[in-house]
């Protein structure tokens, strides 16, 4: 559902007058023309708002130094949680690497004796 003023609904429901009798319509017209800005609005699909939106003032709540504080030493504990993670993965990618390197040297020692045979 589209948001419009009752101003624009307004203009709509004028325009919509004006086609309808162009095309030779006046009953449909008349009915048009019997309905409220709103009402036309409402029929037509579109939600009135009661004023415009880019004018609204958003009552933001305000923050106190307290606040901000707070929020720092919070995501400095997060920063410190997600280092010591870190660096727990990075051990394990370590330990991890340390096993495959082996399986590849032992690989590559088969691969030079495969072809010290073949010559």
């Amino acid at each position: 559902m589209r948001a419009i003023t009752l101003d624009e609904a307004e203009k709509k429901r004028q325009a919509a007058i004006r086609g309808l009798r162009n095309l030779g319509l006046e009953d449909k017209a008349e009915e048009i023309e019997e309905l409220t800005a709103a009402e036309y609005a409402e029929r037509k699909g579109f939600e009135v708002m009661s004023e415009n939106p880019c004018f609204r003032r958003l009552a933001m709540p305000r923050k106190t130094i307290d606040d901000y504080r707070e929020e720092i030493a919070e995501l400095q504990e997060q920063i410190a949680e997600l280092e010591a993670e870190n660096d727990e993965l990075h051990d394990r990618l370590d330990q991890i690497a340390e096993l495959a390197a082996p399986e590849e040297e032992e690989e590559e020692v088969e691969e030079e004796a495969d072809e010290a045979e073949e010559e």
